[in-house]
């Protein structure tokens, strides 16, 4: 490449320099190694002109060793192509920058550092790829070409640039340039970054711009046209071609064909000597020009004409229809009472003044126009209505009309009654007697405000004609290459099935599919003439299209092998701008990954649904083993007491052990029993009951199980409908709702039941399966508590899902509710969120019966035993027992009083806690962990805040293993776990008691 530089561009080492014997203070050495020639001119040192900010950037990195870091090196090292390319960057006011190397380090001027905006100063000495991440693969292809040897250039090159924090679309005009080095090879590139985005845009808002004003083009009354000399080899105008012309133009002139055709042609009984005089003054001069014309081939038509030169020999003309008012003034000259009559029916403001000038008559449509009574515009309220701005001017012309005697016209804005104001074209002349004084004048005003409109829109339309039209090939020729450049197979036929187009794609696929190869022009049914089969399918599917159908489909070649390529294909009808059907078009998208990929997921989802399934399945069955266990202590340790009794021959009080078994086996079928409410299957007795009752007798009961730290309130309905459901398992259903809250709030809180009156409508209803609209009684428990995440909520009714510690809850609270709601042809349903607190729903029919009156409840009194006299152990010794299961309570107050231990048995926390709190001697807790309310080790800890030494024995259903893992158990606490032979528990005991 040839690179020329100027004297004060040129870079000139200090090493190099003449005159080193010059003196210190001539030469101006600092201590940075550059020297001033005066004050208008510098020359830098390192080899490198001035070069703006950059320039003095680049020289302050080598001052602080920064370039003897980089991969380029220090200056001095810089090879001598790449010193003078850059002088030549860091030149030229045109944004450029060298891309030096494979790595494309950039080294630019200040017109590029302001394109890079915040990249600059870091992408300063990075590499292209880097600095510019969004466009890594463009630059990283223009790089390689300019190293190969090859210039290339882009105009309107869009990127998607990451500009002020958003990603922003942008366009450059780029040329890229080989550097060669010292040995003729390309060492660099050197680019030209001129930026088009602002001028594109600016291109698109006057392409709006233009079809917004074809359109009022199209629509306005007054006659437009463009015409073009036609002259002799003397350049005198002979005729004139019309190039274009609007609707009006026939309309006014009655003219067909227009375009194309000269003013002969057009007007055969014109004077067109005359016209094209006027013609010619139009075209020889810079300001618009405005003459009458009568055309007799037009029906002996008068025009009033205003005409432009647009250059290059061409004029632009606008013409109205005054035949009309010629018609007016001439019939005027004939009668006052004509003229009025004549001047009231044109569509025109119509007016009249005296010799004097001075207005004396408007018609009525100029009053109607104005809004103001008639009369109001005589004399110079005439003057009232027009534009200040324009005001001075009207009445200046028209006292110079009343000089001259001569035409009056001038153009000014009128206020309309609405206060808008149009522009009006007003024009009169005087009526002269046959000495020439003046008799009258007559005038007219005429709207001209949508031609005005319609002038300035054209003369921009005609400013921009050929960028549109350059604007509009590039456009075409964008589509034509996306077209042809995609992926995905495209191709349009003729109702005829005739190829109109198809891109390589669809060549390629075709070819591929079938065998042949299409080219436009190709009928489609005969290339498959050997294909049937195909051929058939592919008429049909076409034909749906040339119907005027818009569908897509799936279609795979050969579906029984696997991983053959399979396609989405979208049809649809072409049609042209009036809506009339020309053909059909196809675009193919290969979806074949996408298909494989669904098949996986449905064959993931089928397996994790398995895997659920024999989750809720192993969950279900752990949580009926740990009841089951508590229920078969019961009753096999019942059996080994009556046992052991027997063969000591003590059967006083056998009845009791017995009794024990019986009440554990029925506690078992009660297990079946919440099992089935869950699974809608358990025995039902639905009754009419009176809700608000229910609860009312339950409140004693739930305020002893909440506790002192949480507040219970009960809203109930004054009117609530009586209710269809078994009473005692909505007590119970309420009833674990309190236990739930009351574990969800350990700090405290507050509960809240409240009662309503509901109906479901259609879109309620909906939205549950088996729930039928209709009216129901609502039970809305809210807790203040910590509330339930969704993954938690979406598994809350699932049978003996729990969130508590292990042995701490079964699971089956929610699901029994859940099981219940249905079973009674109701539902439930669950509100909360973590931090806000929990509210379940529960709804259940309305009975259109009397409700029964509820039932007490009733709860089972501490059991004091005394110990045996004969037992090994003191009897001042007690021990105090807690356990939800009678039988076991029975079994084990009958071990400790056969061991000589006094024993104090109560069922559950709620009784226990007075007792621990007293002064009653307590050598030893016994207390099963599963409780219900508070649990075992609740228990536990409030026992031994005032008694820290108590040793603990837990019972618990569950594995001994799994109870005690995660530090369950504190030191003085032991475990036994259910069901366990007498002779373990007596030895745990005994253990417990040496250790009181």
């Amino acid at each position: 490449m040839t690179m020329t530089t100027t004297p004060r561009t040129m870079a000139v080492p200090i090493d190099q320099q003449d005159g080193d014997q010059r003196r210190e203070d001539e030469r101006g050495e600092d201590q940075r190694g550059e020297y001033q020639r005066g004050a208008e001119e510098a020359i830098p040192a390192f080899g490198l002109p001035p070069g703006g900010e950059l320039g003095r950037l680049i020289r302050a990195r080598e001052m602080a060793g920064d370039w003897g870091r980089h991969p380029l090196g220090a200056i001095a090292t810089w090879p001598q192509s790449l010193k003078c390319a850059l002088g030549i960057v860091l030149a030229s006011p045109v944004p450029m920058t060298l891309m030096w190397g494979e790595a494309g380090w950039l080294l630019y001027n200040d017109g590029y550092a302001a394109i890079g905006g915040p990249r600059h100063p870091a992408m300063l000495g990075q590499s292209v790829l880097v600095a510019w991440p969004e466009a890594a693969d463009f630059n990283g292809r223009v790089l390689r070409s300019g190293l190969a040897g090859s210039s290339q250039s882009f105009r309107d090159q869009h990127f998607v640039l990451r500009r002020a924090g958003a990603d922003e679309d942008s366009w450059f005009n780029l040329d890229y340039s080989p550097v060669l080095d010292e040995s003729g090879r390309p060492a660099g590139v050197l680019a030209i970054v001129t930026e088009t985005t602002e001028r594109l845009r600016t291109a698109a808002a006057l392409e709006r711009v233009e079809r917004r004003w074809t359109g009022l083009f199209d629509q306005m009354q007054e006659g437009f046209f463009i015409a073009e000399a036609i002259r002799n080899g003397s350049g005198r105008l002979l005729d004139i071609r019309f190039l274009d012309v609007n609707p009006a133009f026939q309309t006014l002139t009655g003219a067909l064909d227009a375009v194309g055709r000269t003013l002969h042609e057009v007007f055969p009984g014109t004077d067109t000597d005359m016209v094209l005089a006027q013609y010619a003054e139009v075209l020889a001069g810079t300001q618009s020009r405005q003459f009458e014309l009568f055309d007799p081939s037009a029906g002996n038509r008068w025009f009033e004409m205003r005409a432009r030169a647009l250059g290059e020999d061409r004029f632009a003309a606008l013409f109205i229809d005054i035949t009309a008012d010629k018609q007016v003034a001439s019939d005027l000259l004939k009668s006052e009472g004509e003229f009025r009559t004549l001047a009231e029916a044109v569509p025109n403001h119509a007016w009249a003044a005296d010799a004097e000038g001075r207005h004396n008559w408007f018609n009525r449509r100029t009053y109607d126009y104005a809004g103001v009574e008639p009369g109001a515009l005589d004399g110079d309220g005439w003057l009232s209505i027009i534009h200040p701005e324009d005001a001075v001017v009207a009445a200046a012309a028209w006292q110079q009309a009343q000089l001259t005697k001569s035409l009056y016209q001038v153009e000014f804005r009128l206020r309309r009654a609405d206060g808008a104001y149009r522009w009006f074209l007003a024009r009169a002349l005087p009526v002269l007697a046959k000495e020439g004084r003046v008799l009258r004048w007559i005038g007219t005003n005429t709207d001209v405000d949508d031609q005005k409109t319609a002038q300035a829109a054209l003369s921009q339309l005609n400013a921009t004609l050929e960028e549109r039209v350059a604007k509009a090939m590039t456009a075409r020729r964008l589509w034509a290459d996306i077209f042809e450049m995609t992926g995905a197979p495209i191709a349009a036929i003729d109702p005829n099935f005739c190829f109109m187009a198809l891109n390589s794609a669809h060549v390629e696929k075709f070819e591929r599919l079938y065998g042949v190869r299409p080219k436009v022009g190709d009928n489609i049914l005969d290339l498959l003439q050997h294909r049937p089969a195909d051929r058939a399918i592919l008429r049909e599917r076409w034909s749906r299209a040339l119907a005027g159908e818009h569908f897509t489909l799936i279609h795979q070649q050969d579906a029984a092998v696997e991983g053959s390529p399979a396609y989405q294909l979208t049809y649809n009808a072409v049609r042209d701008r009036s809506g009339a059907l020309t053909g059909a078009f196809q675009y193919a998208l290969d979806v074949t990954d996408q298909l494989r990929d669904q098949a996986r997921l449905a064959e993931a989802e089928a397996q994790l649904r398995q895997a659920q399934k024999m989750e809720a399945v192993g969950q279900l069955t752990g949580g009926v083993a740990h009841d089951f266990n508590n229920i078969l202590q019961g009753i096999t340790g019942a059996m080994e007491m009556v046992r052991r009794r027997i063969a000591s021959g003590k059967l006083e009080g056998i009845d009791r052990f017995l009794d024990g078994a019986l009440q554990s086996a029925q506690r078992a079928a009660g297990i079946t029993q919440r099992l089935l409410a869950f699974s809608r299957r358990q025995s039902l007795d639905p009754k009419p009951i009176d809700v608000n009752a229910h609860m009312t007798d339950m409140r004693e009961l739930l305020g002893r199980t909440l506790g002192p730290n949480i507040e219970l309130q009960t809203r109930l309905a004054p009117d609530l409908w009586p209710a269809e459901c078994d009473a005692n398992q909505l007590e119970s259903a309420v009833l674990n709702l309190a236990l739930n809250a009351r574990d969800a709030m350990e700090a405290g809180g507050e509960l809240i039941i409240e009662t309503r009156n509901v109906t479901l409508d259609d879109d309620d209803a909906r939205k549950e399966a088996d729930l039928v609209p209709g009216d129901y009684v609502a039970i809305y428990v809210t807790d203040s508590g910590v509330g339930m995440p969704q993954d938690v909520m979406e598994r809350a009714f699932d049978p003996f899902f729990t969130t508590k510690p292990i042995g701490q809850g079964t699971g089956l609270g929610l699901s029994m509710i859940y099981g219940f709601a249905k079973q009674s042809h109701g539902h439930v349903a669950l509100m909360s969120a973590p931090g806000a607190g929990t509210t379940v729903q529960l709804y259940l029919p309305r009975s259109t019966a009397a409700p029964g009156k509820a039932a007490p409840w009733a709860r089972v009194p501490p059991v004091s035993l005394p110990g045996a006299p004969d037992a090994t152990g003191r009897k001042d010794e007690t021990v105090l027992v807690v356990e939800d299961e009678p039988a076991i309570r029975l079994l084990i107050g009958d071990l400790l009083q056969e061991l000589g231990y006094r024993a104090i048995i109560v069922e559950d926390g709620q009784q226990a806690i007075p007792i621990l709190r007293s002064d009653a001697r307590i050598d030893l807790l016994i207390s099963d962990v599963g409780l219900p309310g508070m649990n075992g080790r609740e228990v536990a800890e409030i026992g031994r805040a005032g008694r820290p030494d108590l040793p603990v024995l837990f019972m618990t259903g569950y594995a001994e293993h799994a109870a005690t893992r995660g530090g369950f158990l504190a030191p003085g606490m032991d475990m036994i776990a259910k069901p366990f032979p007498l002779e373990a528990m007596m030895a745990k005991i005994r253990a417990g008691m040496a250790r009181s």
